[in-house]
């Protein structure tokens, strides 16, 4: 898992009260920019994140907050799954000297050029 990814998932998951995650969710969002994620994952992780406020009920708040927290620990995860499996195959071809392709899930060889 990305450290950065990572490191967000143990805060948002250690977050219990509406203000810890909101100020955990800026953090991560400043992240994702500062750290180049693309533009759809940082608009879909802002998509997650958000919660209806109710500024009659902490209860309903809470409630609301922590669906919106699942939410997004779970788009978390798929992130940083896909990154995962991107990352093993990178190592796996630059350890094997091979490319995959990927329209006929079958492994490449690559051979040297003789000039």
């Amino acid at each position: 898992m990305d450290n950065l990814l990572d490191s967000f998932v143990k805060k948002i998951s250690c977050a219990v009260t509406v203000s810890e995650y909101d100020k955990v969710v800026q953090e991560l969002n400043q992240a994702l920019r500062e750290n180049n994620y693309s533009d759809e994952i940082c608009q879909e992780v802002r998509h997650k994140q958000k919660y209806i406020k109710n500024r009659f009920s902490d209860e309903a708040n809470k409630e609301k907050m922590l669906t919106a927290k699942e939410n997004l620990l779970e788009y978390l995860f798929q992130i940083s799954r896909k990154e995962k499996i991107i990352q093993d195959k990178q190592n796996y071809e630059n350890h094997f000297n091979c490319v995959f392709d990927e329209k006929h899930v079958r492994m490449i060889i690559q051979q040297p050029v003789n000039m």
